[in-house]
């Protein structure tokens, strides 16, 4: 605990007696019962004395012999009952304390005097007067303070009540010595309790006992789902995710804080299409999802079959020609024989699939030998199309 004095109006500040000492910031742990007293003088001082006046509020022998001790110097007089001392020096600090003995405590001062510590230390200007008032040492009740921090994600309540951290206010309480503090976590929407730190630990509820006094945090995670994208076909492209989190590409699973909001999309390559959504998305446009739960995605790209083509082979035979083709994926192929603007022959295959295939093409008894064109026509998934041609000898 760190305690800081300032001064009123027409006072300053004299420094600290007690369990602290010095003018600076009084920093002091709460290990025990501690007494700190905090003393102030009038900021212009005449010289002489003043007279000091105590009023002795003692309860009774069942609660103490009452007494108290008024010293300064190597001045030292005792109290019992009221008593008026005059010839105080003015400007040097009067200490007021309750004589050692059982059961003898302060419960509280007044006048020159303020607090419950159990010595008081006035610095007088003028005449003055303190009263005091005593209660049994077995009744005096130490509490000790518990300080919570927390991160952002949820409130901590503490039984009995004192904690309430949900904010900035209601993370510190005093609670009566030796008393059971229970401390339970409450997460906000889209987070869980992530554990203790501290004087407590773990992520089951905190219970301490309050002997000194403790220091507790307690942390909150967001909780984030898996969204998982699975690529098909024969082409190439690429998904992303705004907010980032996926390329796919290289990164397919990406987890995101439950609660957010995340826009897929798909960007094809140059020899590729895009051929729609899956799973949780559908359509072939932007897809947006709102995360709430481990969620898959199926991504499907098509391969532009006429635009990876390149070359192709052509064979005849006395009656046919054999056109060999490698197709990257699936395509409608018409193939074609000519002699210079005129078709001797053509036929059309519907539905190929990927992968290298044989078109044959019957030849006309009518057509005679000698050079012809043979002209293949590739139109694929994407809608493109591809002509390729070759030379070839009818025998």
């Amino acid at each position: 605990m760190t305690l800081n004095a300032t001064a009123a109006s027409g006072f300053v500040f004299d420094g600290w007696a007690g369990d602290c000492s010095g003018t600076s910031a009084c920093d002091i742990a709460v290990t025990s019962l501690r007494s700190v007293v905090a003393v102030f003088k009038p900021s212009s001082i005449p010289d002489g004395t003043s007279t000091l006046t105590i009023v002795n509020n003692d309860p009774g022998s069942n609660q103490g012999n009452g007494t108290i001790r008024i010293s300064w110097g190597n001045h030292s007089e005792d109290c019992a009952d009221d008593c008026e001392i005059s010839g105080v020096p003015n400007g040097v600090r009067v200490r007021i304390q309750p004589l050692p003995g059982p059961n003898t405590v302060v419960e509280n001062y007044g006048g020159a005097c303020a607090g419950t510590a159990q010595q008081c230390v006035v610095v007088l200007s003028k005449d003055d007067g303190v009263t005091t008032s005593f209660q049994n040492s077995g009744t005096l009740a130490t509490s000790y303070g518990l300080n919570l921090t927390r991160s952002a994600g949820g409130s901590v309540q503490s039984i009995p009540p004192g904690i309430d951290c949900g904010g900035d206010a209601g993370c510190k309480a005093a609670f009566k010595r030796n008393i059971a503090v229970r401390l339970t976590p409450n997460a906000a929407n889209g987070y869980r309790f992530g554990g203790w730190s501290g004087d407590c630990s773990g992520t089951a509820g905190c219970s301490v006992s309050m002997t000194i006094s403790r220091t507790i945090s307690a942390a909150f995670r967001a909780v984030r789902d898996q969204l998982r994208i699975v690529k098909s076909g024969r082409g190439i492209g690429t998904i992303t995710t705004d907010p980032e989190g996926i390329q796919c590409g290289e990164i397919c699973t990406y987890s995101f804080r439950r609660g957010s909001s995340v826009t897929l999309s798909a960007t094809p390559d140059g020899r590729s299409r895009f051929r729609g959504w899956g799973g949780a998305c559908s359509g072939n446009k932007q897809c947006s999802l709102a995360i709430a739960a481990p969620v898959d995605v199926a991504a499907g790209f098509d391969r532009c079959a006429a635009s990876v083509i390149s070359s192709f082979n052509a064979s005849t035979t006395r009656r046919a020609v054999t056109v060999r083709v490698s197709l990257a994926d699936r395509a409608t192929a018409r193939v074609r024989l000519r002699r210079a603007r005129t078709t001797l022959a053509s036929r059309t295959f519907d539905n190929l699939s990927a992968g290298a295939t044989s078109l044959r093409l019957p030849v006309p008894r009518r057509v005679g030998r000698g050079k012809a064109k043979v002209e293949l026509q590739v139109k694929d998934i994407c809608g493109r199309t591809r002509v390729l041609s070759r030379v070839v000898v009818l025998r």
